[in-house]
């Protein structure tokens, strides 16, 4: 759990393959969870407002043993300078 020291913060999935978990939480600033949720398809994309909660991520498992696990996901930050 963390926050980017910035305004926003973009999580687009871009591919994700034979994985278990990976599953996202956002938690308020008292780093209570407020919502769940799994960038599970590609272009599934989450926007937090980093100045008002935290988030993280949990671990990814393999699926499958014989394949490798991907997930891949396009971080984009943005800071507003007045």
């Amino acid at each position: 759990m963390h926050r980017d020291g910035v305004t926003f913060v973009m999580m687009l999935m871009v591919n994700r393959s034979n994985v278990l978990n990976g599953e996202s939480t956002i938690y308020d600033l008292d780093k209570n969870p407020l919502e769940k949720f799994t960038l599970a398809e590609p272009l599934d994309m989450a926007i937090v407002n980093d100045e008002r909660v935290f988030h993280g991520v949990s671990p990814i498992d393999q699926l499958e043993g014989d394949r490798p696990a991907v997930r891949d996901v396009l971080v984009v930050t943005y800071r507003h300078k007045p």
